[in-house]
């Protein structure tokens, strides 16, 4: 676990997508000249019997970044393998499209620009839906996702359900992520008008890096996704609690594929019909992903 919590750092929320815009001209170039990731054939684990109207003759290949547990990661029993709820859920849309397919491992920051260049047929990476990539890519939603406060569980009953109770507290945040940042400081403005001192914040690479400061004393608690909250939590069972989600924080987690592409329409019908088969339920509790996260229909 402690392996793959070190690969867990949060890359949609690291660049913002202003500084994502200055450098989609390089990464486009890199894309012309070869690929931006890191993809090689023992990793491109494939799938689907062909021939669907939607996948037209060839392979679809489909981006991710499998940096990211539980939503795709490398097998830990078999590298070259990738897995994951998003990993799953593709591989059951695809299988269902009859689409031939291939995945392709990927620097994050070079996802959306090989997607909108048509390098990739689309992606699933755990991409925040937002207004600014809505201008310039299209998204199938199959997720909810949010930010929450977690806390060592011995300590749970120290803090309520919001964030006047971490005032003067020492939190731990991911670096680069805006997102927890702002949502942060919207609480310490909080404190601040309350007249009660401000949550302190302190940055690390990763969330391995961060339990690990919460375990010895120096942080009161986090500030993280939710999903990845779920994941340490089922990893490390009674040890971690979450004490107050940021109902500020809600947002939607979607598939990204180039404007006008053919095969957005049939994932979206495909997810539908995963949804109501029950299949992705199944999945999303083979990856004990929070209730919380789950849509109930597709669209």
């Amino acid at each position: 676990m402690w392996r793959e919590l070190r690969l867990a750092r949060r890359r949609h929320r690291r660049q913002p997508w202003t500084s994502m815009v200055a450098s989609v001209g390089a990464l486009i170039l890199a894309v012309a000249l070869g690929g931006c990731g890191t993809s090689s054939p023992n990793a491109a684990a494939t799938g689907g019997s062909g021939g669907g109207s939607a996948c037209g003759s060839g392979t679809l290949t489909i981006g991710t970044s499998a940096d990211f547990p539980p939503m795709e990661f490398r097998d830990p029993q078999d590298p070259s393998k990738f897995t994951g709820f998003e990993i799953d859920m593709v591989t059951e849309l695809m299988n269902h499209l009859g689409c031939k397919f291939a995945w392709q491992d990927e620097a994050f920051a070079g996802l959306i620009p090989a997607v909108t260049s048509g390098h990739l047929a689309m992606v699933a990476s755990d991409i925040y839906h937002t207004a600014d990539r809505a201008k310039v890519i299209d998204f199938v939603d199959y997720m909810n996702s949010g930010l929450g406060l977690m806390v060592p569980s011995k300590n749970a009953a120290d803090f309520s359900e919001n964030y006047l109770s971490f005032c003067g507290k020492n939190v731990g945040l991911l670096s680069g992520s805006p997102s927890e940042t702002t949502a942060v400081q919207a609480g310490s403005a909080k404190c601040k008008a309350a007249n009660k001192p401000a949550i302190s914040t302190h940055t690390y690479q990763s969330v391995a890096d961060e339990l690990q400061q919460m375990k010895n004393g120096r942080l009161d608690g986090i500030l993280e996704d939710l999903i990845t909250e779920s994941y340490v939590q089922s990893k490390d069972p009674g040890t971690w609690k979450v004490v107050y989600i940021d109902p500020t924080s809600r947002i939607k987690v979607g598939m990204i594929f180039k404007k006008g592409s053919s095969l957005e329409p049939q994932v979206q019908s495909a997810l539908g019909w995963l949804m109501s088969s029950g299949g992705y339920k199944q999945i999303a509790d083979k990856y004990k992903m929070p209730a919380s996260a789950l849509l109930t229909s597709a669209g």
